[in-house]
């Protein structure tokens, strides 16, 4: 009887033993299946983020782009806009990253384009222009260019609703600006200040903020001087600027909505010079002003303040006149 009772014992301890060794045999596996499932999935996903240009489908679509969650820029609309302000604020502290940016030309054709900041300080620049088929045959191809960090920055250039991108030396030679891309501008009116003008005998240009202190631009006033409204207070412009209370794109933003929306009974003209601006508010009160927003080809981006019938004349302080 003892040895049977034994051999049951015996029996069940070899079992249960054999049980624990499958179990744990089982959930060893299964553990390493799902973390080599992630693994594989991982880096699935790193390979089709970091996919070169070259390996890019010719048949590649503005659609594909905004899937494949690129930086995508239409004259409309934009998307995946967060990318692209995360890249220039790494690209200003120099911090390494990398950005691909997709936009069409204006036959629909896609062009892909690659920034990256790499460790060693250089910008790697690839431009792909191989679907561009209203290009000549010897520009459809994978363009590479390289900048240093320490020289050359990314920079933004706005005028009306569009907003340009483009790689410029550090030290703003305009003329050293290399073209990255054109995207949306969503302007949206600043109503909390109110532009006031107030004219003077004098015909003179006075130069209220310094390009390169406050903005990569001077601001004048012309034959008058000029205030803001805030908060029921009439402050100089130069001061609003200086203490931060107003930025000067504002009032060009507000121009530009203005004509938009046929508001504020603005009068609009524009030169075939690249861009500048002229906005005229006749009917402004206490007394009717123009603006001149300068955007030209040799890269004047000024802004002038002054009376209605203030003129484009030239590439100087002197071109402009009153008649």
């Amino acid at each position: 009887m003892k040895k049977a009772i034994i051999t049951f014992l015996g029996i069940l301890i070899f079992i249960t033993f054999t049980c624990i060794i499958i179990y744990f045999f089982i959930n060893t596996n299964s553990s390493n299946t799902t973390s080599n499932t992630n693994i594989s999935t991982t880096t699935v996903t790193q390979q089709q983020n970091n996919i070169k240009l070259e390996d890019i489908p010719l048949d590649f679509t503005i659609d594909d782009a905004i899937n494949s969650n690129y930086f995508v820029c239409t004259y409309t609309q934009n998307y995946n806009d967060d990318k692209l302000k995360s890249f220039i604020s790494n690209i200003e502290n120099k911090i390494p990253d990398n950005i691909r940016i997709a936009f069409s030309t204006p036959e629909g054709d896609v062009i892909l384009k690659d920034i990256i900041l790499q460790n060693d300080g250089n910008i790697i620049f690839r431009e792909d222009n191989r679907r561009d088929n209203f290009s000549s045959n010897e520009d459809r191809i994978i363009k590479d260019s390289t900048f240093s960090i320490d020289e050359y920055t990314i920079v933004e250039d706005f005028l009306g609703d569009t907003k340009y991108i483009y790689f410029e030396n550090r030290n703003k030679d305009f003329n050293s600006r290399v073209f990255i891309c054109s995207c949306y501008n969503n302007l949206e009116y600043n109503n909390d200040f109110q532009l006031i003008f107030k004219a003077r005998r004098d015909m003179g240009i006075d130069k209220i903020i310094e390009k390169g202190t406050y903005l990569d631009y001077n601001v004048y006033t012309f034959a008058g001087d000029v205030f803001v409204k805030i908060n029921n207070e009439e402050i100089p412009l130069q001061d609003a600027i200086i203490n931060k209370q107003i930025d000067p794109q504002d009032i060009v933003d507000n121009c530009a909505l203005d004509v938009k929306n046929n508001k504020n009974n603005v009068v609009f003209s524009e030169a075939n010079d690249g861009g500048t601006r002229k906005y005229r508010y006749d009917l402004a009160s206490p007394e009717p002003f123009s603006i001149i927003k300068c955007h030209t080809l040799d890269g004047n981006r000024d802004l002038y303040i002054g009376v209605p019938n203030m003129e484009f004349d030239g590439s100087t302080v002197d071109w402009l006149y009153y008649n």
